[in-house]
């Protein structure tokens, strides 16, 4: 096999742009095996260097320790090598199972690239990692994700990350900082942006367009973002504030065609035969001493825990009924005061 690699690596060099005849008097087949292109001194088993000083190994033990696979770099004044790609293989067992590593080092020295510059990594599971030498899921990120689209000839897309150490969410022309609860707004279109809290959501937008960079959640105008729902952790929405109670909390106005309200204990007992009719003597009493109907909230109440629907229906048709039953009473009253008077003029006209 060493003997056929010579002739392919001519054939291999030939293809070279660049490459001349008078290159070939630095290739070399030494007594190690080791199959030098470019070089008369090849430290790996393959090991291919350009006029320009471009260099590309195969080999085992790459700087990295166990792992066999390819090296690029540079070889500058020829004496220090700058090997800061590398694709290769790290055999996890003696099944030959292991990970696929791509690995780029971004330093401005003459420091090979590590395993923990791996940009991309290939599980023998299929598990793929990006930025991450471990994936645990089918697609692990380290980082922020993009989806980019175009629409009628404008730039779309979501992102996926965090700034700092905020929780993290996916947005719409937003881009992500380092600093917590900081971001940038690249293009010149509005922003949206839906934040993990610890078991809910924060959603956030802006009427903004302006690209801006240093843009907020404090939502104070400008080109920040305003916050316009959560969602809690219990299930509870508010619209217009960051602190529902309810399940639906809304700090404004709303809007329907048609509001259900489910209630129990509906007033219908103010009609049974057993339900004690108020006084009004003693329903004057309670409104000269607390200027509001018994069973009714009072404005201040009213004020700081609002009215609830169902149960102020209720009352208010209790009261109705009882006028009714008021009202019903006065009608007999009046029947006989008008007999009553219909008899004493009768007696007087005789």
């Amino acid at each position: 096999m060493k003997k056929r690699l010579l002739p392919l690596s001519f054939v291999i060099l030939s293809a070279i742009p660049g490459w001349n005849s008078a290159m070939a008097q630095d290739n070399k087949l030494d007594l190690t095996g080791n199959v030098g292109i470019g070089t008369t001194n090849p430290l790996k088993a393959l090991e291919v260097r350009t006029p320009a000083n471009d260099f590309m190994s195969v080999g085992y033990q790459l700087n990295l320790g166990q792992f066999s696979g390819v090296h690029f770099g540079y070889l500058e004044n020829n004496n220090i090598l700058y090997r800061k790609s590398a694709l290769v293989f790290e055999r996890l067992d003696h099944s030959a199972r292991g990970k696929i590593h791509l690995l780029n080092n971004g330093e401005a020295n003459a420091n090979s690239a590590r395993l923990s510059d791996a940009r991309l990594t290939i599980n023998y599971d299929g598990k793929i990692g990006v930025n991450k030498v471990n994936p645990t899921v089918d697609l692990d990120v380290n980082g922020d994700v993009q989806w980019s689209g175009y629409n009628a000839g404008n730039l779309r897309g979501a992102k996926i990350g965090h700034s700092g150490g905020n929780y993290g969410g996916v947005g719409y022309n937003i881009d992500f900082t380092g600093t917590t609860g900081i971001f940038n707004r690249p293009l010149s279109d509005r922003t949206s942006y839906m934040e993990f809290t610890f078991g809910g959501f924060n959603f956030f937008g802006t009427s903004d367009s302006n690209p801006a960079n240093g843009v907020t959640l404090a939502g104070t105008g400008g080109s920040n973002l305003n916050l316009l729902a959560v969602l809690t952790s219990t299930g509870d929405l508010g619209l217009g504030t960051s602190t529902p109670k309810e399940k639906l909390s809304v700090n404004g106005k709303i809007r329907a065609h048609e509001i259900k309200v489910e209630t129990a204990n509906w007033p219908d007992y103010v009609f049974a035969k057993s339900y004690r009719l108020p006084d009004l003597s003693d329903t004057e009493q309670f409104i000269h001493k607390n200027g509001h109907l018994p069973g009714i909230p009072s404005a201040s109440e009213v004020k700081t825990n609002g009215v609830e629907l169902g149960t102020m229906n209720a009352k208010l048709l209790e009261k109705i009924e009882e006028l009714t039953l008021y009202m019903i009473e006065m009608k007999k009253d009046n029947e006989q005061l008008r007999k009553r008077v219909v008899e004493l003029e009768l007696k007087n006209n005789k």
